[in-house]
């Protein structure tokens, strides 16, 4: 897993006060985890998705540090965290061994303990209590840190996992697996191609957000027509194909592996030898017979 440069440590308040928050209209927006006390957990994990975030609302709260994923509702009363009377927010219940498990019961009650809120001078948010210290920094800005060079990602690459976005606010999902692309994905200086539904070729260019931005043609589809390809395309290739022509955004997952993100999809990427060493064994017979 490719980790973060080292978060420098947060100064004393003396010298580096936050600014208190006095309501969560103030702070809504999507926030993800810098560090949980001494904890720095990646900003995505290994099928791109985002697991270590702290997701504010006006009324409520959603939030995971590596596991399990939890919420609830409340306000903030003088500069505090503050549950609502009545809390009916739920738990995941997947069982993740004993560290995470501890972590994430150390997390998830940390709180509901009337931690302080504060905004900090280079505006991150800033939680804490006696025992422990949340930092957190917009996702539109974290996932700035992550993004690769364009030298990083040009060459051919394998679909590890696809994902669909649903629903208004795009917060559900439907996923598949390698086996449902099993052509490969080509990034040139200006080019961005799928090799099995040729249509989906387009120049781009790569912009200082770290975004593929195409060049030119008709508004993006939500699916491509690909046609003239054997195997027939799988339910899959259309949609990724229509990724290539959303203009999607690039991050690292790990060391062998970088997502792109578009409005409706996203596609985890990896090079030839880390699939063959995941799904080599057997993928010779999907790629022959995909779908």
């Amino acid at each position: 897993m490719l980790e973060a440069e080292p978060e420098p440590q947060l100064q004393a308040p003396a010298t580096r006060a936050p600014r208190t928050v006095n309501a969560l209209a103030e702070i809504v927006g999507e926030w993800d985890i810098v560090r949980f006390d001494n904890h720095s957990p990646p900003r995505l994990d290994n099928d791109g998705q985002r697991h270590a975030y702290v997701d504010i609302g006006h009324r409520s709260l959603r939030f995971a540090i590596s596991c399990n994923h939890s919420g609830m509702a409340g306000h903030i009363e003088g500069g505090a965290l503050t549950p609502a009377a009545v809390d009916k927010s739920t738990q995941t219940a997947m069982g993740c061994g004993p560290e995470r498990e501890a972590r994430d019961a150390t997390f998830f009650s940390f709180f509901r303990a009337r931690p302080q809120v504060g905004l900090l001078p280079d505006g991150r948010l800033r939680i804490w209590n006696s025992h422990h210290e949340l930092l957190l920094e917009q996702s539109s800005r974290r996932r700035l840190a992550m993004g690769p060079p364009l030298s990083e990602i040009t060459g051919i690459w394998r679909v590890v996992s696809f994902m669909q976005f649903e629903g208004r606010d795009q917060r559900g999902q439907r996923g598949w697996g390698a086996m449902f692309a099993p052509g490969r994905l080509r990034i040139g200086g200006r080019t961005l191609s799928y090799s099995r539904c040729p249509t989906a070729s387009l120049r781009v260019t790569y912009t200082s957000d770290f975004v593929l931005r195409r060049d030119s043609g008709a508004e993006p589809a939500t699916t491509v027509d690909c046609r003239v390809v054997t195997p027939a395309p799988t339910e899959v290739e259309p949609m990724l194909a229509a990724l290539l022509t959303q203009s999607p955004a690039a991050e690292r997952v790990s060391n062998n592996r970088f997502i792109l993100r578009s409005r409706d999809y996203a596609v985890v990427l990896t090079s030839e030898a880390d699939y063959q060493r995941q799904f080599g064994i057997y993928a010779a017979d999907w790629e022959r017979h995909p779908g």
